[in-house]
């Protein structure tokens, strides 16, 4: 586990002390691929995605996201991923196959207010 921390602390000087923010997507990366359900990790990669524009991979990290979480979590991670896909990736198409039955939901509402 000690190792594990000294990458999650290497991460977080290289992003906020550094101001190196591909080092540090880099260093959150491999704690993750160590330790796919580390929370300060994940939150951490997702922030720097999207302040670096890396928008394919956050789009990815909320799927992965998605798979581990369950109840409004799962939803919220799906409406936002939903969001990313249609403003960020120019696909307004792939949320419905991509982000769950809620996510149709609300691509529906959207699109056809009506129904």
């Amino acid at each position: 586990m000690a190792a594990l921390d000294l990458r999650l602390r290497i991460a977080a000087v290289q992003e906020k002390e550094m101001a190196q923010p591909a080092e540090a997507i880099e260093a959150y990366e491999s704690v993750l691929a160590q330790d796919p359900k580390n929370a300060e990790a994940m939150d951490a990669l997702e922030r720097l995605l999207e302040k670096e524009a890396r928008w394919e991979s956050l789009e990815e990290l909320l799927g992965r996201r998605m798979e581990k979480a369950s109840g409004n979590d799962r939803v919220r991670l799906g409406r936002r991923r939903a969001k990313l896909l249609q403003e960020r990736l120019g696909n307004p198409t792939r949320p419905r196959r991509r982000c769950g039955i809620w996510a149709r939901t609300r691509w529906n509402m959207t699109i056809w207010p009506s129904r």
